[in-house]
């Protein structure tokens, strides 16, 4: 009875988690999303029950700083350029609710693992998550009926009205849609590739895991191939000599994903992911048939990268628009980059104060791991930079959980005594 508590408290975390990282509300109470709940109910615990377990800590001040800067920076651009452009001030409002609301998470993790919260169970947590959005978005393409209902019940994302449109184009999602679902997709796979570089006795389902978050994740969003492509850099390149020792592994688990593929699945299954498999990987379909690696997206992206400011004000503050004003565009100046967006929109100084956030909340990510995992950091920030010539990315709804980490020091210690033996 235990082992099934235990089990259960687990399970129930997981949807916490999974709920936590793609928002999702009932379009019955649309303003009560989840997060909204998380934090009222992290709200009560951060002022109510349990202030000794879990505090406020120099890492969270340090991010709300950066925060709060970057929203006076964007009244400014307003005000300057008299505009009434409210992106930014939702965009706090919205960040404090996960500030909050991850006080909820912090406190499950320790109430069910014994006080504790590190690197290894935050990763291991969120990488169940991709795995099961992934494993929902298959569900949902092979059960038209689960998919009505969750289309009927849910607010599945802030595209849910238009969702339907590409339905058996692409895999959908739940909470988030399109780009988003990629970016975090990105994520997942290299906190995997950190999994891999270590010893365990789960390396053969690590990279079963892969291997269907790449191929699941590309069918909802081909942004996965970014985070695909920089895992396996950071093994192949970085870490070759730890990932020697587990080739035996690899080659079981990509001989179990085949004889699932080909030996298990019904071909009726298989030939509804023909088109999708296509379209996840039509980048390189394209090389095979016209010798270039390019999609209609990837055309759109470099036709985008082109525009950008023209004069100086531009440059210094901004013009204060998000959105295109006149309707003509769907992104303000017809561009959906992260760097130019930013530019338009606060100038120069907006965009490196953005960045410097961003990049506030992987080192303070970082610095509460102790320093154990400098490299896995370094990667997700290089990952950050690369995800943001794409569109705006906010590492925040991943990244905020490890501001509560606590890592041991005898870990510490132990590896570099190795380190000093060896």
């Amino acid at each position: 009875m235990r082992i099934k508590k235990e089990q259960l408290r687990k399970a129930g975390l997981l949807l916490l988690v999974f709920c936590f990282i793609y928002p999702i509300s009932f379009k019955f109470f649309p303003i009560m999303s989840f997060r909204t709940v998380f934090a009222i109910v992290g709200f009560l615990i951060v002022t109510v029950f349990e202030k000794k377990l879990i505090f406020i800590n120099a890492s969270l001040i340090k991010i709300i700083y950066c925060l709060l800067l970057i929203t006076l920076l964007a009244i400014v651009a307003d005000v300057l350029n008299n505009t009434r452009e409210t992106f930014f001030i939702y965009n706090t409002f919205s960040t404090f609710l996960i500030i909050v609301g991850a006080f909820v998470l912090a406190f499950y993790f320790k109430k069910i693992n014994d006080n504790k919260i590190d690197f290894d169970l935050i990763t291991n947590y969120i990488i169940a998550a991709v795995t099961l959005q992934c494993l929902l978005a298959v569900l949902m393409y092979l059960i038209p009926g689960f998919e009505h209902f969750m289309l009927e019940q849910l607010t599945i994302s802030p595209y849910s009205k238009d969702i339907r449109s590409v339905r058996g184009q692409r895999l959908i999602g739940i909470g988030e849609q399109y780009v988003a679902l990629g970016i975090i997709n990105s994520f997942g796979l290299v906190m995997l590739s950190e999994k891999l570089k270590k010893r365990s006795p789960y390396t053969v389902l690590q990279v079963c895991l892969f291997v269907f978050i790449v191929v699941i994740g590309c069918m909802m969003s081909r942004t996965t191939i970014i985070g695909a492509a920089t895992a396996i850099i950071i093994l192949v390149v970085f870490n070759r000599h730890r990932i020697r020792q587990h080739y035996g592994k690899i080659l079981i688990a990509i001989v179990c994903v085949a004889i699932v593929y080909l030996g298990i699945l019904p071909n009726s299954i298989k030939s509804q992911f023909d088109y999708l498999f296509q379209y996840a990987f039509e980048m390189f379909f394209s090389y095979e048939s016209t010798g270039t690696l390019q999609t209609r997206s990837t055309n759109d992206l470099i036709g985008m990268l082109s525009i950008i400011p023209h004069t100086f004000k531009t440059w210094l503050i901004g013009d204060g628009f998000w959105d295109d004003p006149t309707g003509r565009y769907a992104y303000y100046m017809g561009t959906d980059v992260g760097y130019t967006r930013l530019l338009f929109y606060f100038g120069i100084g907006g965009l490196i104060m953005y960045l410097y956030y961003q990049y506030q909340i992987i080192k303070q990510a970082n610095l509460r791991t102790k320093n154990k995992h400098r490299q896995f950091f370094i990667f997700i920030f290089i990952l950050f930079l690369i995800l943001q010539i794409k569109v705006l990315v906010d590492v925040i709804p991943i990244f905020i959980l490890f501001m509560f980490a606590e890592e041991d020091d005898s870990e510490i210690i132990l590896e570099e005594s190795k380190k000093i033996k060896g």
